[in-house]
């Protein structure tokens, strides 16, 4: 069983939401605040 997908806002979800998504630490989660707003999810790239 694999566990369910939760879609998160990465224009305003915290630290801690952030690093709750796998594979996403909290260096990476500070990155991705700090560059926000984000128009695409393309821009993570």
């Amino acid at each position: 069983m694999t566990p369910r997908s939760r879609k998160i806002d990465i224009n305003s979800s915290s630290l801690s939401a952030l690093t709750q998504v796998p594979q996403v630490g909290p260096a990476l989660a500070s990155e991705i605040i700090a560059a926000r707003p984000y128009a695409h999810l393309s821009e993570l790239k």
